[in-house]
């Protein structure tokens, strides 16, 4: 295993990866350790948010070098991906913000999103919603306006701090932008970390079966756009003392243990 497997990330980390990749030109077969230099390389770079092109380059090397089963290949497109498009990131039936009638935000309150997405946290609004919202679309569209209001009058963030929300009958609403680093997981934890919140108070009220499969399609999908590890999909519990999600959401985090 090279020295660098084990250093600790940083400038350091960088200049160690350039010399050896320098001083191990690879073949028509790289090496699974070749592949990973470069790899780590385009990862480290993108998390200091330095040298764009050098990390683009390095990404697009390890794609024509690797099958796209592998899991290397897997980690270089995400990082292409998230880099390219600067977080973009569309779901089947993705309410936008346009239509649910979000409030401008304001970016002088945000910070933008940097690195690698590698975290998903749910969470509850601990709002009740009307049962009404099953039938009538404009429900949800209110309880999500609700929670981006007290965000930015009652918290003064710049916009929602979600990324996306979820109502009881299943439909899905786009939040913060995936270009600004959300602001739902307590400071630092807020980095690379994807939020998504579940209309509700799951602690008083049961999880919907509609809100559930939502909930666990919309994770899939960004798990594989962003390849992200199931056991970094987590409750706000995770980061820390809360009820957030609710007892009654909780469970159905149990299978991305």
């Amino acid at each position: 295993m090279p020295a660098w497997a084990s250093e600790h990330p940083g400038s350091g980390l960088v200049r160690s990866l350039r010399s050896w990749i320098a001083a191990h030109p690879s073949s028509s077969t790289p090496s699974y350790w070749q592949v990973e230099a470069h790899l780590r390389l385009a990862e480290e770079l993108q998390a200091q948010s330095i040298a764009r092109e050098e990390c683009l380059g390095e990404y697009r090397w390890v794609l024509e070098n690797t099958l796209a089963r592998d899991p290397q290949y897997t980690r270089a497109n995400a990082g292409l991906s998230r880099l390219n498009g600067e977080g973009i990131f569309l779901h089947p039936g993705l309410i936008r913000r346009a239509t649910w009638g979000a409030l401008t935000e304001r970016p002088s309150d945000m910070d933008r999103a940097r690195g690698l997405w590698k975290w998903i946290t749910v969470h509850h609004s601990a709002m009740e919603v009307p049962s009404t919202v099953q039938s009538r679309p404009s429900v949800g569209h209110a309880a999500v306006r609700r929670v981006q209001s007290s965000h930015m009058n009652g918290r003064g963030y710049g916009d929602v701090g979600y990324h996306f929300l979820i109502d009881p009958a299943g439909r899905m609403y786009e939040g913060r932008g995936l270009r600004w680093q959300g602001a739902h997981a307590q400071g630092d934890n807020n980095i690379g970390n994807i939020g998504i919140c579940l209309l509700g108070n799951f602690e008083e009220e049961p999880l919907t079966n509609k809100a559930e499969a939502a909930l666990h399609g919309l994770v899939s999908s960004l798990q594989r756009h962003f390849a992200i590890g199931a056991t970094h999909v987590v409750g706000h519990d995770h980061w820390t003392a809360t009820q957030c999600p609710g007892k009654n959401l909780r469970p159905a985090l149990g299978r991305y243990r």
